[in-house]
């Protein structure tokens, strides 16, 4: 069974050392939200049915997703977060005033050795894939994946099959596919602008791999 966990999504690059972004919690899931989300007729501004908190644990930059009834999915960023009761999203979205059920993905991203790491179950390689739909920044950009092995809290530099080097250079738009075989028990993916992260740049990468189907 191919499992997916996301490091980055519509990343725009913002320094010249890595970054280790992740998308969910460890093992890439989402969190339910508490309470309906509404807005009043297509908007970006969305609001909670219930005073409180609702959206007290989303931050900027989290993947929103909405489940309007039957069955119609919409995913968004958070923009901005104006109280723990209302956010803005990426773009409009209309979930009528009667509220919709809702989860999210949190995004958090560091420089530490502590940051980005996703579990990886399986023991027959993973690949990591990037799209890069827009690369602004002077320079293209690095990117690095690390492992952490049973029993060691120290990361370890991997080398993607093809490729000589720890840190593979890109410098055009594409999607591109870095594959491993190195069996280790947690993976992480940084990124890094070369020459100048100025430029909106649009980048996504998730990791996936063979996971024992469940019988």
């Amino acid at each position: 069974m191919l499992t997916n966990k996301q490091f980055f999504h519509e990343y725009n690059l913002d320094a010249l050392t890595y970054k280790y972004g992740r998308i969910g919690d460890s093992q890439g899931y989402a969190i339910q939200g508490k309470w309906g989300a509404a807005t009043s007729g297509s908007s970006t501004t969305v609001t909670s049915l219930a005073t409180g908190y609702a959206f007290a644990p989303v931050n900027v930059g989290d993947t929103i997703i909405f489940r309007t009834p039957p069955d119609t999915t919409t995913i968004r960023k958070v923009a901005t977060k104006v109280s723990n009761v209302e956010i803005t999203v990426s773009a409009a979205v209309n979930l009528g005033t009667g509220g919709v059920a809702w989860e999210f993905l949190p995004f958090r991203i560091g420089a530490t050795d502590a940051d980005g790491w996703h579990h990886s179950r399986t023991k027959q390689g993973f690949s990591i894939f990037l799209n890069v739909a827009t690369l602004a920044a002077s320079g293209g950009l690095t990117a690095r994946v690390q492992g952490l092995v049973s029993g060691s809290l120290t990361p370890i530099d991997l080398v993607a099959e093809g490729e000589t080097d720890d840190e593979v250079a890109i410098t055009s738009a594409g999607t591109y596919e870095l594959r491993f075989k190195s069996p280790v028990q947690q993976v992480r993916l940084g990124l890094k602008a070369v020459t100048s992260a100025t430029g909106t740049d649009v980048i996504s990468a998730w990791m996936q791999e063979l996971t024992p189907s469940v019988m």
